[in-house]
């Protein structure tokens, strides 16, 4: 059977869902012969509705446009309505956890959710700004799509060619994190 994951990942801008998805692609590309990467977003120079598609594959990728995926990574609950129908029946929706109210969360029940408070324990940590990594950790640990450490290495080398080596503990232990909490998911 020919692998195919399907990611949509969905927040507000300058949190980083753009590079979580870029992440995930570039370390895709070693591992599959046939890659996507979609970004989608607002003029807003933050604050806008942000989006990204990744698809990593054995086989052709015959369009760029995914009406549902896999996997559906919401990276804050204000975009979970107008994105909860883009996940497959059977699919998986990876929340951030930290702000829902009672009354919000995914309103489906042919779909498995993971609840992960991504940007409570990115506070835990020490910066916000590692929300990100918490949940692609979330979301590699639920489909599988590609071993961590690939991540963990790819993190290292941007890091270090950047001259930010002093940033990479805390975003490996973001990472590792999220891996842990959609271990029991």
């Amino acid at each position: 059977m020919v692998k195919r994951y399907e990611a949509i990942f969905a927040g507000i801008g300058g949190r980083g869902v753009l590079m979580a998805g870029q992440l995930l692609t570039h370390v895709g590309m070693h591992q599959y012969p046939h890659m996507l990467y979609f970004p989608s977003y607002g003029t807003e120079m933050r604050g806008g509705t942000s989006e990204c598609t990744v698809v990593l594959s054995e086989a052709a990728i015959g369009s760029p446009v995914l009406t549902q995926s896999d996997v559906l990574v919401i990276f804050d609950i204000s975009q979970l309505k107008d994105f909860e129908s883009r996940v497959k029946p059977g699919g998986v929706v990876i929340l951030e956890s930290s702000t829902l109210e009672e009354s919000q969360g995914v309103t489906r029940d042919d779909v498995r959710v993971i609840k992960v408070p991504a940007l409570k324990m990115a506070g835990e940590l020490g910066d916000v700004r590692v929300t990100n990594l918490i949940l692609l950790g979330a979301y590699i640990q639920a489909s599988g799509v590609l071993p961590p450490d690939l991540i963990e290495a790819e993190l290292e080398k941007r890091l270090v060619s950047r001259g930010e080596q002093h940033l990479l503990e805390m975003n490996t232990k973001a990472f590792r994190l999220g891996l842990k909490t959609a271990q029991g998911g």
